[in-house]
C-alpha cells in the first residue's frame, strides 16, 4: 500500500515536470491587439435622370428642347435627361479601426537568434458612409435616342397634339434649357472579414526581435448601398409645369476577394511567456469591394499593436 503510494506521487512529479518542460518550450502563441489601417475614401457612381413616369405624355420631365436634324418640319423635341458624374465619400477614421487575433506555431528547428513560424490572424471592420453630388443637364449631343425614351411633338398639326417616336439612331442638339437641378445622395455600409496565414521569420537580440512576416488573405466583404436621386425644373411654358421627381435605388453584395500581404515588426520580451510588439503591414486586395452603386479599395498600409502570449 504504501510502495503504491509513493509510485503515485513519482508519476504525479514526473508529469508535472514535463508539463512544465512543454509549456516552457511550447511552440503555440496566442496575439491579440488593435490594427489601423489607412482605406481609401469610398467611390460614388454617378447617376442619370430621364422620364420618370412621364414617358407618355406632357409635361414630359427634365426640360430639354431641341430639334430634330434632318426632319422637315424642324419639329421641337422634349428630352427628359439629366446628369451627375462620380463622386467620392469619406471614410470615418473610427471605421478604420479593428481588433486582431492570432496565433503562432514555431516551426522546428529553432535557435535562440533565429526562428521560423507558422502565423495566422482574424480583423473585423464595419464601415458607416455618405456620398451627396450635383448635376446638370446633359451637353447637346452627349447622347442617342439608343438610350433614353424621348419624344417629339408634331407642330405641324398641333390639333390632334400626338407625341410620336424619334427615330431611332438620330442624334439630338440644341440648347439646354435653365433652372433644372439635380442631386444624388449616396448612403454605404460594409462588414468586412479578413483572414491570412501565413509565414514570419525572427531574430532576437537579448529580448528583442525582429519579424518579417508575408502570406495570401482571404477578405470577406458584405455589402449595402441605397442612392437616391432627386431632379426639379422651372415652367418650360405652356402645358411644361414646373414640378420635380425623386428616384430611389438600392442594391447589395457579397464577395470573396483573393490578395496578399508583407508585414515588418519589432516585440519585446517581457518575460518568456509575454512578449508587446508594433508592426507594419501592406494588405494588396485583387479587387474593390462594394455594390453596383458604391465602390471601395481594401488595399492600405496599416499598423498593429499587440500582446503575444507564449502557452
Amino acid at each position: 500500500m504504501k510502495t503504491n503510494t509513493w509510485l503515485k506521487m513519482m508519476m504525479a512529479t514526473a508529469a508535472l515536470q514535463a508539463g512544465a518542460v512543454w509549456a516552457e518550450n511550447s511552440p503555440w502563441a496566442l496575439h491579440i491587439g488593435l490594427t489601423y489601417r489607412d482605406f481609401d475614401d469610398i467611390e460614388v457612381k454617378g447617376g442619370a435622370f430621364q422620364n420618370w413616369g412621364q414617358a407618355n405624355s406632357p409635361p414630359f420631365g427634365v426640360q430639354n428642347v431641341t430639334t430634330l436634324v434632318g426632319n422637315p418640319l424642324d419639329a421641337p423635341v422634349i428630352l427628359d435627361y439629366v446628369s451627375a458624374s462620380e463622386g467620392s465619400g469619406k471614410i470615418d477614421s473610427s471605421d478604420k479601426w479593428s481588433p486582431i487575433i492570432g496565433f503562432s506555431y514555431e516551426l522546428p528547428p529553432q535557435r535562440e537568434w533565429l526562428g521560423l513560424s507558422l502565423v495566422g490572424n482574424f480583423q473585423f471592420y464595419r464601415f458607416g458612409a455618405s456620398s451627396s453630388a450635383s448635376g446638370a443637364v446633359g451637353a447637346p449631343g452627349s447622347f442617342t435616342v439608343e438610350q433614353y425614351q424621348h419624344w417629339w411633338v408634331d407642330t405641324d398639326s398641333p390639333a390632334d397634339n400626338v407625341p410620336d417616336f424619334v427615330t431611332p439612331g438620330v442624334r439630338l442638339l440644341g440648347p439646354s434649357l435653365p433652372g433644372t437641378t439635380f442631386a444624388v445622395r449616396s448612403k454605404f455600409d460594409m462588414d468586412l472579414y479578413v483572414f491570412d496565414l501565413g509565414v514570419q521569420a525572427r531574430a532576437t537580440m537579448k529580448r528583442l526581435n525582429v519579424t518579417i512576416a508575408l502570406g495570401p488573405t482571404l477578405s470577406i466583404a458584405d455589402a449595402e448601398s441605397s442612392q437616391s436621386q432627386y431632379a426639379s425644373w422651372r415652367a418650360q411654358g405652356p402645358g411644361l409645369p414646373a414640378s420635380s421627381a425623386t428616384h430611389k435605388t438600392s442594391d447589395s453584395d457579397l464577395e470573396f476577394l483573393f490578395g496578399a500581404y508583407g508585414a515588418v515588426g519589432l516585440t519585446w520580451d517581457i518575460t518568456k511567456s509575454l512578449s508587446v510588439g508594433v508592426e507594419c503591414r501592406y494588405d494588396y486586395v485583387s479587387d474593390d469591394a462594394g455594390t453596383d452603386q458604391v465602390t471601395m479599395d481594401l488595399s492600405g498600409v496599416s499598423g498593429i499593436l499587440r500582446l503575444a502570449y507564449q502557452f
